[in-house]
């Protein structure tokens, strides 16, 4: 986990974009994918390393996803962008190890420690 730890955001200030709406925020959506796409090639880390680096962000994307589909505010395009994004995460999170969600559901504790 301290392997990803370094690496999991290594892209974040690439994405970065800024957030009009508020002082001083920012997104930085696509960083996890950046960051495995960086590190996916590199023989010494390991495929544990390099899923939690591309999955980090996985349960509050689900979470984010399905928020968005509902809220009424979003045109219906946009709802049905989100509810098929929202599926296709789920997908993702079905296929995984339920070990390995254990892990995810603590590093992004960890994660969210150090913010």
């Amino acid at each position: 986990m301290i392997s990803a730890w370094l690496l999991h955001d290594i892209w974040k200030p690439i994405v970065a974009t800024r957030d009009n709406s508020k002082e001083l925020s920012f997104s930085f959506h696509g960083h996890e994918e950046k960051s495995y796409q960086m590190i996916k090639n590199i023989p010494f880390i390991s495929d544990y390393t390099k899923k939690l680096v591309r999955w980090h962000y996985l349960i509050r994307w689900i979470s984010k996803a399905e928020e968005k589909s509902l809220d009424k505010k979003r045109t219906p395009e946009d709802k049905i962008h989100w509810k098929n994004e929202n599926e296709r995460q789920k997908k993702v999170w079905a296929n995984l190890d339920e070990n390995f969600k254990k892990d995810l559901a603590l590093f992004l504790k960890f994660d969210d420690y150090g913010k």
